[in-house]
């Protein structure tokens, strides 16, 4: 006859073993950083949100927000930054110029799956004359790939 109780256990002590499998590769995962440049001749007001898809509500998904006044040609060293803003996962970025008169968004996707890759993750938004938003990201090979 099996004992109940020894089960039970053997169940739990598997549980417990499973869920820390599961926690080590969520805390190995490298974390996303942000950046954005003004190429613009003025100052620009940024709002930024990176939300993930998969969420069932808004206020879950939300996993970053931050309200970021750029200066008229804040590039290279004088570029905003942002790390650790969330484990490097598929996210929707979102970006909003002047109260709504322009917003955009990227759907950033890391390309490593490779956990001993030296690789790091970042997005970076640049602000060119134009309005809108142009959105790039780093790749495994450590060059930055940008889309409009």
């Amino acid at each position: 006859m099996i004992d109940r109780r020894a089960v039970l256990r053997g169940a739990e002590a598997a549980a417990v073993v499973g869920l820390t499998g599961c926690s080590s590769r969520l805390v190995d995962r490298p974390s996303l950083a942000l950046s954005a440049e003004n190429y613009r001749e003025e100052a620009v007001d940024l709002l930024l949100e990176v939300v993930r898809s998969d969420a069932a509500d808004r206020s879950e998904a939300l996993v970053y927000r931050d309200r970021v006044r750029l200066a008229p040609g804040a590039v290279g060293d004088e570029a905003w930054r942002a790390d650790g803003v969330a484990p490097a996962r598929p996210y929707r970025i979102e970006a909003e110029v002047r109260s709504g008169l322009e917003a955009s968004h990227y759907h950033y996707v890391p390309d490593c799956t490779d956990g001993d890759s030296p690789y790091r993750p970042r997005v970076n938004l640049v602000l060119n004359e134009e309005p809108g938003v142009s959105f790039g990201q780093t790749t495994c090979s450590g060059e930055v790939a940008s889309a409009p």
